[in-house]
């Protein structure tokens, strides 16, 4: 019986052992896998300033891009989701509209982080529908009514302090940059005091895709705009978990259905909320009705419209919003209107991604750190696929010694023919480190029926599925020939 330690220092997974002797082993050979040590790689990395910025862009434009900056952190084989989520946040959270209007590639924007059916990363940016989404509002139609984009309360319902008319939209925004804006209609009062008047959009944290109808208190208002006409005067109250604050911005309103009234906005935009107002006088551009707020990134915010006042004096039209691309909502053309505050740009524009490190775009499993690697790519939205199946994911339970230059007696019904498998090592890389010794040693032949004059052994560690498994440090495996 003859002993053999194999070890190897490169990083593929392969073995190619040069002997200053001759191996000489005898016709009608076994031979035996005794133990393994292999350390994995990919399992880990450190994010600091060496490589934690990723350059984009989505548009030709200056404004239409920026680097973002990952946190420091280490990230161990079981806490990659986390760097996917950073990676996920930080791009949404650069995703702001910076009120230019000419800039509107980031309206509707959201990005997402994560791995595909073939294992491989995926960084990409979708953009929200800009519509109505008629279809996916939840009201009763008792309460509220809605005729030719015409929302107000019932006719039946007098003017109330409560928010028994409420109609919820069932599909979150965008959560880089998403809006749920409306044009006033009619405002007006005769009575009663200014909370049992006007109407009320907002944003809530609550899942109003299955949520009673009859349950919407103001505490589920997360982020609201209520406008209300005091006799005189366009008012703004902007509203926060519930309380609600007279903004010193008043409103425009020049008549039912008139072109020029205001349109009012609740917008995700970046890291903030912003409550935001367009009169027709300002070219386009939003005025703030109170300093922004800071966003919660990655929450589920679900518009809803709330009528206090009566139908003849509390109405709006022309409601759009942009859904998150990633809630499973109904796809369609983007709605524009040609009188509204600026709508998102969909037709392609210049894309790219660069990594300031390849040690992060190789981790990812991309081959370069730039994206394309020259020049840019013509799109309106973008997914940026690795090269290669990412590996820092991959929990295997078992892996394979494949013979490269030795004949065996085995075979594989995963490619359903013979293969040189010395043996399938049934152990976890969890911790990235795969020491392996079988209780009894499994001789395989090795169907030699001469004598074999060995000086060079190859063998390679694989992943169960054949892909090359990463390593590093010194790995060893030890066979016995008999």
């Amino acid at each position: 019986m003859k002993l053999i330690r194999l070890t190897t220092e490169s990083r593929d997974g392969i073995f190619d052992v040069d002997f200053n002797d001759q191996i000489i082993i005898p016709a009608d050979s076994k031979i035996a896998l005794q133990s393994c040590s292999v350390q994995a790689d990919g399992g880990k990395i450190t994010i600091n300033a060496d490589n934690n910025e990723i350059t984009y862009t989505l548009g030709s434009n200056s404004f239409d891009g920026g680097t973002i900056r990952l946190a420091s952190e280490t990230y161990f084989r079981n806490q990659v989701d986390s760097l996917f989520l950073d990676i996920k946040d930080k791009f949404n959270e650069d995703t702001a509209w910076t009120f230019v209007k000419a800039n509107r590639r980031q309206l509707g924007v959201e990005w997402d982080v994560f791995t595909n059916d073939d294992n491989k990363v995926v960084i990409e940016y979708k953009r929200g529908d800009n519509k109505e989404h008629t279809d996916t509002w939840r009201y009763e139609e008792n309460n509220v009514t809605t005729v030719s984009g015409l929302w107000s309360k019932d006719i039946s319902l007098p003017k109330t302090d409560t928010n028994i008319a409420v109609a919820y939209q069932e599909y979150f925004l965008s959560r880089g940059n998403g809006f749920f804006r409306t044009q006033i209609h009619t405002l007006a009062t005769t009575a009663g005091t200014l909370l049992e008047n006007g109407f009320i959009i907002g944003l809530s944290s609550k899942d109003l895709a299955s949520a009673p109808l009859d349950e919407f208190t103001d505490a589920d208002i997360n982020y609201g705009i209520h406008a209300v006409f005091n006799g005189a005067t366009l008012e703004y109250y902007t509203i926060e978990d519930g309380v609600f604050t007279l903004s010193s911005e008043n409103g425009t309103y020049n008549g039912a259905g008139d072109a020029t009234n205001d349109y009012i906005e609740v917008m995700i935009n970046g890291g903030s909320i912003n409550f935001n107002v367009y009169h027709d006088t300002d070219g386009g551009n939003p005025i703030f009705l109170e300093d922004p707020s800071l966003y919660e990134l990655n929450q589920k915010l679900y518009p809803f419209l709330i009528f206090r006042g009566a139908s003849t004096e509390a109405s709006c039209n022309n409601v759009r919003l942009t859904a998150s691309p990633y809630d499973q909502i109904p796809t369609g053309i983007h709605d524009n209107l040609a009188l509204s505050p600026p709508d998102p740009v969909s037709n392609a524009d210049s894309n790219f991604l660069q990594f300031q490190s390849i040690t992060l775009a190789n981790y990812l499993g991309y081959n370069n750190n730039s994206i394309p690697r020259s020049g840019v790519i013509s799109a309106s939205t973008y997914s940026y696929v690795a090269d290669r199946k990412f590996t820092g994911k991959i929990n295997a339970d078992n892996f394979l010694i494949d013979m490269m230059n030795i004949s065996l007696d085995s075979y594989d019904g995963f490619v359903n023919q013979r293969k040189n498998i010395l043996a399938v090592v049934p152990q976890s890389d969890s911790n990235d480190l795969i020491i392996y010794e079988p209780n009894t040693q499994n001789f395989i032949d090795l169907n030699n029926k001469t004598e074999l004059n060995l000086r060079n052994i190859k063998c390679r560690f694989l992943n169960t599925d054949y892909t090359p498994f990463n390593m590093i440090g010194l790995a060893s495996i030890t066979i016995l020939v008999s």
